[in-house]
This record gives C-alpha cells, sequence and structure tokens, in this order.
C-alpha cells in the first residue's frame, strides 16, 4: 500500500514538474491587438524559450478576413507588428534579437524582418515595403507579459523594455533610425555589415 501510494505521489510531482517546465519552455498567452483602422483582434502567441538563450521559434496565430479566416505566423523571432493596409494586404513583422537569429534572416538593415501575406502563405518582404503609416509603432508583445491574456489598454501603460521585461511607460514606437544603428552595431561585433532588407 504505501509503495502505491509512493508511486501515486512520485507520478503527481512529476506531472506538475512536467506542466511547469512545459509552460516555462513554450510560455502561450492571448493578447488583444488593434490595427489601423481600429479593428481589435484577438491574437494567441506561442514561444520556444529557453533560459539564457531567449526565444527560438514564435507562433502567431490570429484570424482576419482578409487571410480568409485564421493564420498562424511562425518564425525565429519575436513579432513586434501586424499590419492590414486598406488595400487589403497583411504584414506581419518581427525582430531577430541576436546575432545568430539575425544571420538566419541574412543580417536585415533594419534589425525587422517583414512578411505579407500572398493567399496561402507568408512570405518575406523588404521591412520598407510596409507602408510608412504602418510601421509606426508596435501593436504585439516581443517580451513576455506574464499573463493568461492581455488587454490592449494594459498594452498602452506597458511595453517591452531593453531587458525583455513588460514594464510600464515604455514607447511602441518603432524608431527605424535606431534599430539601423542596432543592426550595424550587432554586426559589427561580428566583423560584418548588415545585408537584406
Amino acid at each position: 500500500m504505501y509503495k502505491s501510494c509512493g508511486l501515486a505521489i512520485f507520478a503527481i510531482l512529476s506531472a506538475v514538474i512536467g506542466y511547469f517546465w512545459y509552460s516555462h519552455r513554450f510560455p502561450s498567452w492571448k493578447e488583444e491587438v488593434v490595427l489601423a483602422d481600429r479593428r481589435k483582434i484577438i491574437v494567441k502567441q506561442r514561444r520556444d524559450y529557453i533560459e539564457g538563450y531567449g526565444t527560438r521559434k514564435t507562433w502567431l496565430t490570429f484570424s482576419l478576413p482578409e487571410m480568409g479566416g485564421e493564420q498562424t505566423w511562425s518564425e525565429s523571432m519575436s513579432p513586434v507588428l501586424i499590419a492590414v493596409t486598406p488595400a487589403h494586404e497583411v504584414y506581419v513583422a518581427g525582430w531577430p534579437s541576436g546575432f545568430n537569429q539575425s544571420k538566419m534572416y541574412n543580417l536585415p538593415k533594419y534589425g525587422y524582418v517583414a512578411y505579407k501575406w500572398n493567399g496561402s502563405a507568408f512570405l518575406r518582404v523588404p521591412f520598407l515595403e510596409i507602408p510608412r503609416e504602418y510601421r509606426q509603432e508596435t501593436n504585439i508583445l516581443r517580451c513576455f507579459p506574464r499573463l493568461a491574456y492581455i488587454e490592449w489598454e494594459n498594452k498602452m501603460e506597458f511595453g517591452c523594455d531593453s531587458k525583455g521585461h513588460f514594464s510600464p511607460n515604455i514607447s511602441r514606437e518603432i524608431d527605424l533610425e535606431k534599430m539601423k544603428s542596432w543592426a550595424i552595431r550587432n554586426a559589427k561585433l561580428n566583423n560584418v555589415l548588415p545585408k537584406s532588407e
């Protein structure tokens, strides 16, 4: 009897530890995103995250009529923006934050990497292809909020700081000159220069 009780306790503890490991390694949450036309959508984020390395992969799932319903954007970077133009073009942009990730995307000149929905998949395009008025501010969290659901109003008050923490009073502005300088500095540390758009 004591043996079966011990096995049951071991199984429960293993399940609890496994759950916490999985939720730490693959954090997920839902967040509200407001588009330029003031539509509010719900986006689900899931990450493959390793302590000391950061985000290895992101899955961003959301639904828009311009995409024919729910689709998933998945890349090895943190997302920062979903943009939809009046011409029904859907863009997603992300930030490969470290040199190894940037190298995977051919060292982007502006730090950001953009994708456009082509009717069946997200294809990479130059970041500057996103019209200027639709790439002024981020609307997706690139850091972990440690909450299951984030309302837009919270994202207006809190943002992702330079260390990846969800903190108050953080600007959501997309500063191309600042990111261009970051991309050059990041590349020069490895004796190369940024290459791709």
